[in-house]
């Protein structure tokens, strides 16, 4: 089975400051002193003990991986609220509304840039199919946003251009990629995990050239907004790296266009991932 959340990355997003204390703030302003909470990929747990000490009547911290199963366990069972949070191990999309108490909200942070990688936006809908989650339901986090914008990075690693995606900042150990911005960045593509939504993501924008030169990446920025706190998360060590996608070279000038494409199923990686640029005349 394949797993995304193994022990070593879950270790970064505890890490996190930034991300981790923004879903304790928004956990802190939701969770009501009776409420049922869902927690999807509890990983170490502390999203579920945030719920908790909250004054959540119960808790349920639904994780697949063999391992963090076990130590979140291990730590509920060690913690005060062992009486109330109920460790389950399942994929979250296998959750059926008969093995647990209808929450009132339900934390899932599978969340990354594009929501290519992880899959939030699948387990969102497999909620939602399962009576889980309806219109009543508060989830955390409420939505997230991904913008675009064309650039002119660095693809010489050791010597050798290697046309990779660049990680911006990649968790605190990075190689020194700058970039220059071509174009003002855009919001491409928008999802509220509160409403519908299609897991096929198709982006179809055309970007003004903001300054002349020669464009070989497609910058991917996402923002995740909450409802009760008014600050987007935007990029943390474990959360939502930019992402730069190489392009093969385009010389633009200030003043033209570049049209972009872009697609791919949410939760389905890069392998889902189909892109272009195209130089574009405006009329």
């Amino acid at each position: 089975m394949k797993i995304w959340s193994d022990t070593e990355y879950v270790y970064r997003c505890l890490a996190d400051e930034s991300r981790t204390l923004a879903f304790k703030a928004e956990i802190e302003a939701v969770v009501k002193p009776g409420d049922v909470v869902l927690d999807v990929g509890t990983g170490s747990g502390i999203m579920s003990i945030f719920a908790a000490k909250c004054g959540a009547r119960r808790v349920y911290a639904i994780e697949v991986g063999k391992y963090l199963a076990k130590v979140s366990r291990d730590i509920f069972s060690e913690s005060d609220f062992a009486d109330r949070i109920v460790p389950l191990r399942i994929e979250a999309r296998e959750l059926e509304l008969s093995m647990i108490e209808k929450p009132d909200v339900v934390v899932c942070e599978q969340v990354t840039t594009g929501l290519i990688g992880e899959p939030q936006g699948p387990v969102m809908n497999a909620l939602k199919r399962a009576g889980i989650i309806d219109s009543q339901t508060v989830i955390i986090p409420a939505a997230i946003a991904t913008s675009i914008s064309l650039v002119q990075a660095d693809f010489n690693f050791y010597g050798t251009e290697l046309k990779f995606p660049i990680f911006v900042d990649y968790f605190t150990k990075s190689f020194d990629k700058r970039y220059q911005a071509l174009s003002d960045e855009r919001v491409a593509h928008s999802v509220n995990f509160c409403e519908d939504f299609n897991e096929k993501v198709m982006i179809a924008e055309t970007l003004k050239v903001s300054r002349t030169g020669c464009i070989n990446g497609l910058l991917l920025t996402s923002r995740t907004n909450f409802t009760n706190i008014p600050e987007l998360l935007g990029t943390c060590v474990s959360y939502c790296q930019p992402v730069i996608l190489p392009l093969n070279n385009i010389d633009i000038s200030e003043g033209s266009a570049v049209h972009v494409s872009v697609q791919f199923e949410m939760g389905g990686g890069f392998d889902s991932l189909q892109y272009e640029a195209r130089a574009h005349r405006l009329g």
